[in-house]
């Protein structure tokens, strides 16, 4: 059974990616990366991993089950928000959003009326 919940994403992971190196600097356009096998070709792991991170930004984007995409430095995210289907383009580096476009969305109805994701 689906359960209801609140999609956030947080820049944590997301600069973590970024600052081990150009050596993750890959697209993942959709779900399960590239090449939809989940794998991430020719990373190097740091000598060092961070003893903590840094969140850097964070953005609420709503209800939702679509995978977001990082395509160069621009992550795309789809979801509910305010009776409103929402396409969101954000700026990966500070979590501006680039541009947005919505529209009103009546949400599902029936047996899976409690998930409006």
């Amino acid at each position: 059974m689906l359960t209801r919940f609140k999609m956030v994403l947080g820049g944590l992971g997301l600069v973590t990616a970024m600052a081990c190196g150009s050596a993750m600097a890959q697209d993942w356009p959709q779900w399960r990366g590239a090449h939809g096998n989940a794998k991430v070709f020719n990373f190097k792991a740091p000598d060092k991993w961070p003893a903590s991170l840094t969140e850097a930004w964070k953005i609420e984007v709503g209800d939702g089950v679509a995978t977001p995409s990082i395509v160069g430095d621009h992550l795309y995210v789809f979801a509910r928000l305010d009776g409103k289907e929402v396409l969101k383009c954000v700026n990966t580096s500070n979590g501006k959003t680039v541009w947005e476009d919505s529209y009103e969305a009546r949400g599902i109805s029936g047996p899976a009326g409690g998930f409006q994701g």
